[in-house]
């Protein structure tokens, strides 16, 4: 079940980049935002734009 931080977050979607499962190709290194990376809880090949309705989790949102 996806999980969104307030009303306007829901309106918007589920997004791949604003999500605490995204995890971009170039995290950790200094060449910046990649635009595609992986699903850490499929664990799969996404892009950044992308939209998930189930697994979505806020990034804002602080407990996991």
């Amino acid at each position: 079940m996806a999980t969104y931080c307030d009303n306007e977050c829901k309106e918007m979607g589920g997004i791949c980049d604003f999500c605490i499962h995204y995890q971009d190709e170039n995290e950790g290194t200094n060449k910046g935002f990649a635009g595609e990376g992986k699903c850490l809880k499929k664990n799969e090949e996404v892009c950044a734009h992308d939209g998930c309705d189930d697994d979505f989790h806020c990034f804002k949102i602080k407990n996991k």
